[in-house]
């Protein structure tokens, strides 16, 4: 198809089963290994709020189209914002849609098939739970372009596999096998296949469904400390410190990859 054609045709789909309290949310740009356009990002606040509305659902599996994940943002798109305003501004609006995902009452699950890169991976770390393919990597790589992640992330990873590790992972850009994501603790489960993968979700079927929400509404209230406000802050402000910076135009221009 022409580019312009591939475009349009990039989309977030969502999907749910009231029967099971299944739903599916799947990003899907065939042209970037499902790298996330502006349009995307709006089509993402839609399906959050529809989310916030479905008040039988149980888990929402994250995933990408055609066994590749998330690369991270559209390059088309990231030089188009390579500023210090317009990165602020990216950083609040994806940054509030992904905070709104997290504190729905479903439980999210990525699903993570081929690589979760840059963006990729924040919308991974968004999600309450991890499931990856044992042939999956994940990254959070932003240091390769000379920038930080900016849409909430920092935190989380911190939370998750420490602070040390978690530091030495965002300096050095390092991607991670599955097996080596499982023993930090940033997996849940690695699969090997559908079956595997099916069988564990199909566990979250048969537990009452007001317990459920329940637990999830408990791991919300664990993330609302009373620094997260703060935290959220001084990511924003990094962030932005190097967003558009001369080391990050560069990698822009040279179209450099993050893994």
């Amino acid at each position: 198809l022409p580019s312009f054609r591939r475009k349009f045709l990039a989309q977030v789909r969502f999907s749910k089963d009231n029967t099971s309290g299944i739903g599916h949310i799947v990003f899907d740009n065939e042209s970037g290994k499902n790298a996330l356009t502006g349009r995307m990002f709006t089509q993402l606040e839609d399906i959050v709020n529809e989310l916030e509305a479905w008040k039988t659902g149980r888990v929402v599996i994250v995933q990408g189209a055609k066994g590749s994940f998330c690369s991270g943002g559209d390059l088309r798109m990231m030089k188009k914002v390579a500023n210090p305003v317009d990165g602020y501004m990216m950083n609040r609006y994806m940054g509030g849609i992904l905070r709104k995902l997290r504190s729905t009452e479903v439980i999210t699950v990525a699903r993570v098939e081929g690589y979760a890169l840059g963006g990729g991976s924040e919308l991974a770390m968004a999600c309450d739970l991890r499931a990856l393919h044992e042939n999956a990597k994940i990254g959070y790589v932003q240091s390769k372009i000379a920038v930080t992640p900016g849409w909430g992330t920092a935190s989380r990873l911190f939370k998750t596999v420490g602070r040390e590790r978690a530091l030495e992972m965002l300096a050095l850009g390092t991607i991670l096998t599955a097996n080596e994501a499982k023993q930090i603790g940033l997996s849940n489960i690695v699969f090997a296949d559908d079956k595997q993968f099916d069988s564990w979700i199909a566990q979250f079927t048969k537990i009452d469904l007001g317990a459920m929400r329940s637990a999830k509404k408990l791991a919300i209230g664990c993330d609302m400390d009373a620094d997260s406000e703060r935290k959220e802050a001084i990511e924003r402000e990094v962030f932005v410190g190097t967003w558009g910076s001369p080391s990050h135009l560069k990698a822009l221009s040279a179209g450099k990859k993050m893994k």
